[in-house]
């Protein structure tokens, strides 16, 4: 999965993507407990490796202190979690416009450390 973060939020082209893909009876199910209560149990995709990518207009400073609840922790603890899914994530600060070349090699050698270890 790779999107921008705008307005800390994920495109709503992604956010879309998980309601209709990662969806119940194929992505996990619910075990009822009583009534409408349960507790969810992972589907077709358990085990598999989920990598994302989100890249974020503001440096690492400000968005780690001042927003924790970036898309990322909400997609991962709230969707990717339920399906039983490992994730791998890279994040990119400072992507806006005029990132330096410098700034660009050294997020591209985190996204071939990630490819290689796979």
């Amino acid at each position: 999965m790779i999107s921008p973060c705008y307005n800390l939020r994920a495109t709503a082209i992604m956010e879309n993507w998980i309601d209709l893909v990662l969806a119940p009876k194929f992505f996990f199910s619910f075990q009822r407990l009583v009534g409408n209560w349960g507790y969810p149990v992972a589907g077709a995709m358990k085990g598999k490796k989920a990598i994302m990518s989100m890249t974020y207009g503001g440096n690492w400073f400000s968005i780690q202190t001042w927003f924790q609840n970036i898309p990322f922790r909400r997609i991962k603890a709230g969707v990717l979690k339920l399906g039983g899914m490992k994730t791998s994530y890279i994040r990119f600060y400072e992507v806006l416009p005029g990132m330096t070349q410098e700034k660009f090699n050294m997020h591209m050698q985190k996204v071939r450390k990630l490819v290689r270890n796979l």
